[in-house]
């Protein structure tokens, strides 16, 4: 005699609403799409219980390709802000409180409070991700907006900056270390 049959523990970071849609309000037993649809089920709710939040992006590929574009974004905003802070740099504004008008301002991203501090510090030797990994998603990004017919200019800048970067010995340092092209751009000295 079989013993109980195991059940989906509740996750918090689920709504078990949204199992009717998946064809999962306890059938265990059933035709493809029932045990494929409770399979998926299954799998949101466990990345679920670690993950901030689960979306469904589409077909297999759409994952990957969202994560460049999220690389893409991210990296943007990381080069916006280096250049911004040699932009005060250069008109001599105390970087602290420069730091804290852009994270109070519409400007605001992430990339502030990942690398604002490590820019204008110029602490790059304890890398979270370095100028070579996020050189790599950007040639990915790139070939992903040329298969795509997206232009991606800015993205393309981007790449040039990467470039230099490495080319002057920052390929294994902190992706905030990109601050330093453009501080030597700006006759700023490298710490």
């Amino acid at each position: 005699m079989p013993g109980p049959k195991p059940s989906i523990p509740p996750c918090p970071a689920i709504d078990h609403q949204r199992a009717k849609q998946y064809n999962v309000s306890g059938a265990n037993a059933g035709g493809s799409t029932t045990k494929r649809n409770t399979s998926l089920f299954i799998q949101i709710c466990v990345i679920g219980c670690f993950a901030r939040s689960v979306y469904h992006l589409g077909p297999n590929g759409a994952g990957a390709r969202t994560k460049l574009i999220i690389n893409h974004v991210l990296g943007l905003n990381r080069l916006a802000l280096a250049e911004g802070l040699v932009a005060g740099m250069k008109a001599k504004v105390d970087m602290e409180t420069l730091l804290e008008v852009l994270k109070d301002s519409a400007a605001y991203s992430k990339a502030m409070d990942q690398r604002g501090q490590i820019m204008i510090r110029a602490d790059y030797g304890n890398p979270i991700s370095r100028i070579r990994q996020h050189h790599k998603d950007v040639r990915l990004i790139l070939e992903q907006g040329q298969k795509l017919g997206s232009p991606m200019p800015l993205e393309q800048v981007h790449q040039q900056v990467l470039q230099a970067a490495e080319m002057n010995g920052l390929a294994d340092a902190d992706t905030g270390a990109i601050i330093e092209v453009l501080r030597r751009l700006a006759g700023i000295p490298s710490r």
